[in-house]
Protein backbone atom coordinates (compact mmCIF):
# COMPACT_ATOMS: atom_id res chain seq x y z
CA UNK A 1 0.00 0.00 0.00
CA UNK A 2 1.28 3.78 -0.48
CA UNK A 3 2.22 5.20 2.39
CA UNK A 4 1.26 9.16 3.13
CA UNK A 5 3.99 10.81 4.76
CA UNK A 6 3.69 13.57 7.25
CA UNK A 7 3.92 16.90 5.38
CA UNK A 8 4.24 20.34 6.74
CA UNK A 9 3.40 23.31 4.19
CA UNK A 10 5.32 26.26 5.22
CA UNK A 11 4.82 29.91 5.14
CA UNK A 12 4.88 33.07 6.62
CA UNK A 13 3.95 32.12 9.85
CA UNK A 14 6.08 28.95 10.58
CA UNK A 15 8.63 29.34 8.05
CA UNK A 16 11.32 30.69 10.81
CA UNK A 17 10.80 27.58 12.75
CA UNK A 18 10.56 25.18 9.78
CA UNK A 19 14.28 26.57 9.14
CA UNK A 20 15.92 26.22 12.56
CA UNK A 21 15.14 23.10 12.52
CA UNK A 22 15.79 21.88 9.24
CA UNK A 23 19.53 23.98 9.86
CA UNK A 24 20.06 22.23 13.31
CA UNK A 25 20.28 18.61 11.08
CA UNK A 26 23.38 16.89 10.23
CA UNK A 27 21.69 14.14 7.29
CA UNK A 28 20.42 14.08 3.30
CA UNK A 29 17.44 15.34 2.47
CA UNK A 30 15.06 14.00 -0.15
CA UNK A 31 14.67 16.69 -2.47
CA UNK A 32 12.02 17.36 -5.09
CA UNK A 33 10.11 20.61 -6.90
CA UNK A 34 6.94 21.09 -8.86
CA UNK A 35 7.05 23.81 -11.64
CA UNK A 36 4.35 25.44 -13.96
CA UNK A 37 3.70 25.28 -17.32
CA UNK A 38 6.71 28.35 -17.98
CA UNK A 39 9.22 26.21 -16.18
CA UNK A 40 8.85 28.38 -12.88
CA UNK A 41 8.81 26.09 -9.60
CA UNK A 42 5.94 26.12 -8.09
CA UNK A 43 6.62 23.92 -4.79
CA UNK A 44 10.04 22.73 -2.95
CA UNK A 45 9.80 19.60 -1.44
CA UNK A 46 12.07 18.67 1.48
CA UNK A 47 12.31 15.58 3.30
CA UNK A 48 14.46 14.73 6.45
CA UNK A 49 14.83 11.69 7.57
CA UNK A 50 15.01 12.54 11.36
CA UNK A 51 11.50 14.41 11.36
CA UNK A 52 10.02 11.82 8.84
CA UNK A 53 8.11 14.93 6.94
CA UNK A 54 8.24 16.41 3.92
CA UNK A 55 8.34 20.29 4.24
CA UNK A 56 6.55 21.98 1.17
CA UNK A 57 7.71 25.52 0.48
CA UNK A 58 5.98 27.99 -2.22
CA UNK A 59 8.25 28.51 -4.75
CA UNK A 60 7.06 32.23 -5.29
CA UNK A 61 6.82 32.80 -0.93
CA UNK A 62 8.01 36.21 -0.39
CA UNK A 63 10.58 34.83 2.52
CA UNK A 64 11.99 32.08 0.04
CA UNK A 65 15.15 33.16 0.40
CA UNK A 66 15.54 32.05 3.72
CA UNK A 67 15.58 28.99 2.53
CA UNK A 68 17.93 29.51 -0.69
CA UNK A 69 20.57 31.33 0.38
CA UNK A 70 21.81 27.99 3.18
CA UNK A 71 20.77 25.36 1.09
CA UNK A 72 24.17 24.83 -1.06
CA UNK A 73 25.02 23.66 2.62
CA UNK A 74 23.10 20.57 2.17
CA UNK A 75 23.37 17.41 0.88
CA UNK A 76 20.45 16.61 -1.18
CA UNK A 77 19.23 13.18 -2.97
CA UNK A 78 16.83 13.19 -5.68
CA UNK A 79 15.12 11.64 -9.13
CA UNK A 80 16.39 13.23 -12.58
CA UNK A 81 17.91 16.03 -10.41
CA UNK A 82 19.44 18.10 -13.48
CA UNK A 83 15.94 19.05 -14.34
CA UNK A 84 15.27 20.71 -10.72
CA UNK A 85 18.58 22.27 -10.71
CA UNK A 86 18.53 23.99 -13.78
CA UNK A 87 15.08 25.45 -12.24
CA UNK A 88 16.58 26.41 -9.19
CA UNK A 89 19.51 28.18 -10.68
CA UNK A 90 17.47 29.68 -12.99
CA UNK A 91 14.70 31.26 -10.10
CA UNK A 92 17.00 31.56 -7.22
CA UNK A 93 20.63 32.02 -8.76
CA UNK A 94 21.78 28.78 -6.56
CA UNK A 95 20.57 25.28 -5.51
CA UNK A 96 21.25 23.03 -2.70
CA UNK A 97 24.07 19.99 -2.82
CA UNK A 98 23.69 17.41 -4.91
CA UNK A 99 24.78 14.24 -3.33
CA UNK A 100 23.27 11.27 -5.23
CA UNK A 101 20.58 11.29 -8.33
CA UNK A 102 18.62 8.09 -8.03
CA UNK A 103 17.96 8.14 -11.67
CA UNK A 104 21.76 8.00 -12.48
CA UNK A 105 22.02 5.04 -9.73
CA UNK A 106 19.17 3.06 -11.78
CA UNK A 107 21.17 3.88 -15.03
CA UNK A 108 24.48 2.45 -13.85
CA UNK A 109 22.28 -0.71 -11.85
CA UNK A 110 20.82 -1.11 -15.55
CA UNK A 111 17.19 -1.36 -14.08
CA UNK A 112 14.69 -1.92 -16.72
CA UNK A 113 13.09 0.72 -15.76
CA UNK A 114 13.99 4.11 -14.12
CA UNK A 115 10.63 6.14 -13.71
CA UNK A 116 10.48 6.97 -9.91
CA UNK A 117 6.65 6.14 -9.84
CA UNK A 118 8.12 2.23 -11.37
CA UNK A 119 11.13 1.85 -9.32
CA UNK A 120 9.05 2.99 -6.14
CA UNK A 121 6.25 0.43 -7.19
CA UNK A 122 8.87 -2.19 -8.19
CA UNK A 123 10.29 -1.94 -4.97
CA UNK A 124 7.99 -0.81 -2.11
CA UNK A 125 4.71 -1.90 -3.73
CA UNK A 126 3.38 1.82 -3.86
CA UNK A 127 0.26 2.90 -5.78
CA UNK A 128 1.53 4.37 -9.40
CA UNK A 129 -0.10 7.78 -9.67
CA UNK A 130 0.25 9.47 -12.68
CA UNK A 131 0.97 13.08 -11.95
CA UNK A 132 -1.28 14.29 -15.18
CA UNK A 133 -4.28 12.66 -13.39
CA UNK A 134 -3.98 15.03 -10.27
CA UNK A 135 -2.67 18.27 -11.62
CA UNK A 136 -3.44 18.33 -15.16
CA UNK A 137 -2.19 20.78 -17.22
CA UNK A 138 -0.20 22.31 -14.31
CA UNK A 139 -3.49 23.20 -12.37
CA UNK A 140 -2.37 23.72 -9.08
CA UNK A 141 -5.41 24.96 -7.57
CA UNK A 142 -7.60 23.48 -5.11
CA UNK A 143 -5.17 21.34 -3.76
CA UNK A 144 -6.94 18.08 -2.12
CA UNK A 145 -5.13 15.71 0.19
CA UNK A 146 -4.35 13.62 -2.13
CA UNK A 147 -2.52 16.22 -4.18
CA UNK A 148 -0.41 17.22 -1.01
CA UNK A 149 0.32 13.63 -0.56
CA UNK A 150 1.79 12.97 -3.71
CA UNK A 151 3.95 16.20 -2.98
CA UNK A 152 5.05 14.96 -0.08
CA UNK A 153 5.92 11.54 -0.74
CA UNK A 154 7.88 12.35 -4.33
CA UNK A 155 10.91 13.84 -1.73
CA UNK A 156 10.54 10.85 0.87
CA UNK A 157 10.29 7.77 -1.78
CA UNK A 158 13.28 9.36 -3.57
CA UNK A 159 15.29 9.50 -0.28
CA UNK A 160 13.74 5.89 0.43
CA UNK A 161 15.07 4.40 -2.85
CA UNK A 162 18.64 6.15 -2.16
CA UNK A 163 18.34 3.94 0.83
CA UNK A 164 17.38 0.62 -0.69
CA UNK A 165 20.38 1.11 -3.47
CA UNK A 166 22.67 1.85 -0.01
CA UNK A 167 21.33 -1.12 2.10
CA UNK A 168 21.69 -3.82 -0.94
CA UNK A 169 25.14 -2.43 -1.63
CA UNK A 170 24.43 -1.06 -4.69
CA UNK A 171 25.78 2.48 -3.98
CA UNK A 172 29.06 0.84 -2.76
CA UNK A 173 29.89 -0.24 -6.28
CA UNK A 174 29.19 2.84 -8.56
CA UNK A 175 30.26 5.62 -5.58
CA UNK A 176 33.12 6.88 -7.19
CA UNK A 177 31.88 6.71 -10.71
CA UNK A 178 28.60 8.13 -9.43
CA UNK A 179 30.50 11.43 -8.29
CA UNK A 180 31.96 11.99 -11.59
CA UNK A 181 28.54 11.70 -13.13
CA UNK A 182 27.46 14.51 -10.28
CA UNK A 183 30.18 16.28 -12.33
CA UNK A 184 28.96 16.10 -15.82
CA UNK A 185 25.60 16.60 -14.24
CA UNK A 186 26.37 19.96 -12.61
CA UNK A 187 28.25 20.64 -15.74
CA UNK A 188 25.41 20.92 -18.17
CA UNK A 189 23.10 22.19 -15.66
CA UNK A 190 25.17 25.32 -15.58
CA UNK A 191 25.75 25.02 -19.15
CA UNK A 192 21.95 25.00 -19.51
CA UNK A 193 21.13 27.99 -17.66
CA UNK A 194 23.85 30.30 -19.91
CA UNK A 195 22.53 29.12 -22.74
CA UNK A 196 25.81 27.82 -24.04
CA UNK A 197 26.83 25.09 -25.98
CA UNK A 198 28.36 22.31 -23.86
CA UNK A 199 31.68 22.91 -22.94
CA UNK A 200 33.20 19.24 -24.93
CA UNK A 201 36.32 19.80 -23.46
CA UNK A 202 35.12 19.86 -19.58
CA UNK A 203 32.93 17.34 -20.62
CA UNK A 204 35.50 15.07 -22.19
CA UNK A 205 37.46 15.85 -19.23
CA UNK A 206 35.24 13.71 -17.31
CA UNK A 207 34.29 11.17 -19.85
CA UNK A 208 38.24 10.10 -20.17
CA UNK A 209 38.94 10.33 -16.50
CA UNK A 210 35.81 7.15 -16.05
CA UNK A 211 37.27 5.40 -19.21
CA UNK A 212 40.53 5.27 -17.70
CA UNK A 213 38.83 4.21 -14.39
CA UNK A 214 36.71 1.07 -16.21
CA UNK A 215 40.00 0.13 -18.21
CA UNK A 216 42.11 -0.17 -15.00
CA UNK A 217 39.11 -2.37 -13.16
CA UNK A 218 39.27 -4.66 -16.82
CA UNK A 219 42.69 -5.08 -17.12
CA UNK A 220 42.42 -6.36 -13.40
CA UNK A 221 40.21 -8.80 -14.52
CA UNK A 222 41.96 -10.00 -17.53
CA UNK A 223 45.19 -10.78 -15.40
CA UNK A 224 43.19 -13.09 -13.29
CA UNK A 225 41.78 -15.20 -15.83
CA UNK A 226 44.21 -15.00 -18.09
CA UNK A 227 42.54 -13.91 -21.79
CA UNK A 228 40.31 -10.68 -22.02
CA UNK A 229 36.83 -11.31 -20.95
CA UNK A 230 34.17 -9.58 -22.21
CA UNK A 231 31.48 -8.91 -19.17
CA UNK A 232 28.44 -8.09 -21.60
CA UNK A 233 29.05 -11.65 -22.54
CA UNK A 234 26.99 -14.18 -20.68
CA UNK A 235 29.14 -16.70 -22.27
CA UNK A 236 32.44 -15.52 -21.04
CA UNK A 237 31.60 -15.10 -17.70
CA UNK A 238 30.28 -18.42 -17.15
CA UNK A 239 33.12 -19.64 -18.77
CA UNK A 240 35.40 -17.89 -16.58
CA UNK A 241 33.06 -18.64 -12.97
CA UNK A 242 31.53 -21.96 -14.16
CA UNK A 243 34.62 -23.81 -16.08
CA UNK A 244 37.68 -22.20 -15.23
CA UNK A 245 37.22 -21.22 -11.80
CA UNK A 246 34.57 -23.87 -10.75
CA UNK A 247 32.68 -21.82 -8.53
CA UNK A 248 29.05 -23.57 -7.43
CA UNK A 249 26.34 -22.62 -10.18
CA UNK A 250 23.19 -20.52 -8.73
CA UNK A 251 19.96 -21.62 -8.28
CA UNK A 252 18.50 -18.98 -10.47
CA UNK A 253 18.26 -19.61 -14.51
CA UNK A 254 17.32 -17.18 -17.49
CA UNK A 255 13.82 -17.60 -19.17
CA UNK A 256 15.30 -20.12 -21.61
CA UNK A 257 16.55 -22.48 -18.64
CA UNK A 258 20.04 -21.45 -19.10
CA UNK A 259 22.53 -20.54 -15.72
CA UNK A 260 21.79 -17.18 -15.47
CA UNK A 261 24.88 -14.37 -14.63
CA UNK A 262 22.16 -11.60 -13.54
CA UNK A 263 23.28 -9.43 -10.38
CA UNK A 264 20.53 -11.34 -8.43
CA UNK A 265 22.09 -14.78 -10.13
CA UNK A 266 25.38 -13.61 -8.99
CA UNK A 267 24.49 -13.31 -5.28
CA UNK A 268 24.60 -16.84 -4.61
CA UNK A 269 28.15 -17.32 -5.98
CA UNK A 270 31.01 -17.53 -4.01
CA UNK A 271 33.04 -14.10 -4.22
CA UNK A 272 36.81 -15.69 -4.86
CA UNK A 273 39.20 -13.37 -4.76
CA UNK A 274 36.49 -10.89 -4.94
CA UNK A 275 36.43 -11.88 -8.93
CA UNK A 276 32.29 -11.78 -9.10
CA UNK A 277 32.58 -8.46 -7.11
CA UNK A 278 34.74 -7.24 -10.02
CA UNK A 279 32.78 -8.54 -12.82
CA UNK A 280 29.42 -6.19 -11.43
CA UNK A 281 31.69 -3.74 -10.85
CA UNK A 282 32.74 -3.58 -14.31
CA UNK A 283 29.00 -4.22 -15.54
CA UNK A 284 27.45 -1.45 -14.00
CA UNK A 285 30.46 1.20 -14.52
CA UNK A 286 30.12 0.06 -18.04
CA UNK A 287 26.33 1.17 -17.87
CA UNK A 288 27.43 4.46 -16.16
CA UNK A 289 30.05 5.34 -19.72
CA UNK A 290 26.98 4.36 -21.63
CA UNK A 291 24.84 6.78 -20.13
CA UNK A 292 27.24 9.41 -20.12
CA UNK A 293 28.15 9.06 -23.52
CA UNK A 294 24.05 9.22 -24.33
CA UNK A 295 24.76 12.53 -23.11
CA UNK A 296 26.65 13.78 -25.81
Amino acid sequence: MKRNIDYTVVDETNIDTVMTHLCSLNCLFGFDTETNKDGTIHFIQIYSPVSEQTFIFHGDCPQIHKLTTVWDKWGVVGHNLQFDLIHCIQQYGTHPNPVADTFLLSCSLQESAKALKILCSQYFHTINVVWEYLFGDYDYSNMTEEKWNYVANDPYYTYLLFEHYRQVGAYRFVKQAHAIDMNVMLHYVYASVRGLQIDRNKFNEYLNQYTEQVDTLQEKLNLYAGWDVRTASPKEVKKLLFEQMQLSIPPITTGRGDISVSKEALTYVDDKDGIVSLILKIKESRAILSAMKGLL
